[in-house]
């Protein structure tokens, strides 16, 4: 059963529509015809998000990342989270290797932060950030390009990349995962790859290598039905984050709280922001003292629960 939406706060003034009640049926993803409706009608919902202009559309792309990064993991037998994979790029400092975990959340969040394009660069990139070989997945690569300049409709393009991964060594499947989300986002014209199929299909001690192999005739199914319920759990983030990015940026001008511009941008762009981070219009002091007068006004939250070492975010 594809979870509902779930809507945090007030309901912002953005485009984001709930999804029709018929989605979150248990029977949505019984058979692959009402799977491929499903994952259809989530995915023309979820393009609101994916290509517009929301209220702390940073915040939200960074912390779909950081979800794919928590799959991958979870896929590969590894035990982090959110809050370790978010501590491990905030608490290590510049140039010092962020390990595993880290690398894959730096990886996603890569993806967020360019235009989905195949170029070789960008390939490259990639390959380095998985440790992967520098030939890795060049027929996959091939066939993404070949998919994303086609005429196939995005679901059926992906669904087709996917299928290929079932002989493919598990640590290769982020990668995969991630031309599948670049050919989703040429043919739906989204301005960046938004992470959705690591969410979906990476499994613990798992992922979509073991499902294909597994479910030889009900692969499709599964990975439509996963897909919708991706993108629909996507869209409730964007729709909550949209909300809070909303009343903090209507909040701004009451604050009074000089040189802080920069810093509540950063919250809007980022899923999180450390108080120590340096700032030139703002003291150290300065910036926990409004990051405290922000919490206790429920413009942000405090995402660690540590004493010290603390970090926030919408």
């Amino acid at each position: 059963m594809i979870p509902a939406m779930v809507f945090d706060g007030e309901q912002p003034p953005t485009d984001l529509q709930r999804p029709p009640p018929w989605i979150h049926s248990a029977g949505a993803g019984e058979h692959e015809l009402d799977a491929a409706g499903a994952a259809g009608a989530a995915l023309a919902l979820f393009h609101a998000a994916a290509s517009g202009d929301l209220p702390g559309r940073g915040a939200w792309l960074d912390r779909q990342a950081l979800r794919a990064a928590v799959a991958c993991c979870a896929a590969a037998g590894r035990r982090e989270g959110e809050p370790e994979i978010r501590d491990s790029l905030h608490m290590t400092a510049a140039g010092i290797d962020p390990g595993p975990a880290g690398r894959l959340y730096v990886f996603w969040r890569g993806a967020v932060r360019c235009s989905p394009e195949l170029d070789d660069d960008k390939v490259s990139a990639g390959r380095r950030l998985l440790g992967l070989a520098p030939a890795t997945g060049d027929d996959l690569v091939a066939a993404a390009r070949e998919l994303a300049d086609g005429d196939r409709l995005g679901l059926s393009a992906v669904v087709e990349l996917v299928g290929r991964c079932a002989s493919r060594p598990a640590e290769v499947e982020p990668f995969a995962l991630w031309l599948a989300d670049v050919v989703l986002a040429r043919r739906s014209g989204w301005p960046v790859a938004v992470p959705l199929l690591a969410g979906a299909l990476q499994r613990p001690r798992g992922g979509v290598g073991r499902l294909l192999r597994r479910e030889p005739d009900n692969w499709r199914r599964q990975i439509l039905a996963a897909l919708a319920a991706t993108a629909i759990e996507g869209l409730a983030l964007a729709q909550d984050l949209a909300g809070r990015a909303g009343r903090l940026q209507a909040a701004i001008p009451r604050l009074r709280a000089k040189g802080a511009g920069p810093l509540l941008t950063a919250v809007l762009e980022r899923d999180a922001v450390a108080p120590s981070a340096p700032l030139a219009t703002m003291t150290s002091r300065s910036r926990r003292r409004l990051f405290d007068r922000l919490v206790t006004l429920g413009l942000v939250r405090e995402l660690t629960g540590r004493p010290s070492f603390r970090l926030y975010g919408l």
